[in-house]
């Protein structure tokens, strides 16, 4: 059970990649679907080439995931009631003025399916992205809030890493990874973003937060 699901939960694996300017970060960003890849984003952290375990001290402590689940707490607020999704599934509004944005059309999933949306998003508040989701190439994903970023990336499909901002990696796949990860998968206490869509209704979640998974926003027609 080791493993991130659609991609992130996972963001699905996509084939963009992508940089951004300052020390540390990577760069020869290569845009794949239109606007969405002119989204701003924080400074996109280096992988360290030493990769620490995700030891149980590690997912049981505040670490980097932690603290940026629990800061989306501030994007959160005007998408929790639910939202509708538009006609042509590109984007959600919310009563509050709020807008959780597509980096495309979503496909419609047949009835009684579910889909890991491969594409990127953003939740928009007072015309300012407060939180943002970008593939940046094959196993390679970004969360953004509010300008802090953690990457992750799959080496294999059951396998992934987390950079924090720092540039500090952790992975699932080193010895010394948390005995019972498995079952802090199943509980939804590793670190992921959770993104499905059925043929009315989308939902978006993180886990690994202080209780878990930490709903995001839902929306639906």
């Amino acid at each position: 059970m080791k493993r991130w699901l659609g991609g992130v939960g996972l963001m699905v694996l996509g084939a963009l990649s992508m940089g951004a300017k300052g020390n540390g970060c990577s760069a020869d960003y290569a845009p794949g679907d239109g606007s969405s890849a002119s989204w701003p984003t924080g400074a996109v952290p280096t992988p360290s080439l030493v990769v620490q375990p995700m030891t149980c001290e590690w997912l049981e402590s505040d670490n980097c995931w932690k603290r940026l689940v629990a800061k989306s707490a501030a994007c959160r607020g005007g998408v929790a009631k639910k939202g509708d999704l538009a006609s042509d599934r590109a984007s959600c509004s919310y009563a509050s003025g709020a807008e959780w944005e597509f980096g495309g059309a979503l496909d419609t999933p047949a009835e009684g399916t579910t889909q890991f949306p491969v594409t990127n998003w953003r939740i928009v508040e007072d015309g300012d992205a407060c939180m943002t989701g970008k593939i940046l190439g094959i196993g390679k994903t970004l969360i953004d809030v509010e300008g802090d970023v953690a990457l992750f990336e799959n080496p294999t499909l059951t396998t992934f890493h987390v950079t924090c901002s720092d540039g500090t990696t952790y992975g699932n796949d080193q010895p010394g990874t948390c005995e019972s990860f498995g079952q802090k998968y199943l509980a939804h206490e590793t670190p992921g973003v959770l993104w499905t869509c059925t043929t009315h209704e989308c939902k978006l979640a993180l886990w690994g937060g202080e209780t878990g998974e930490t709903p995001v926003t839902t929306c639906g027609n």
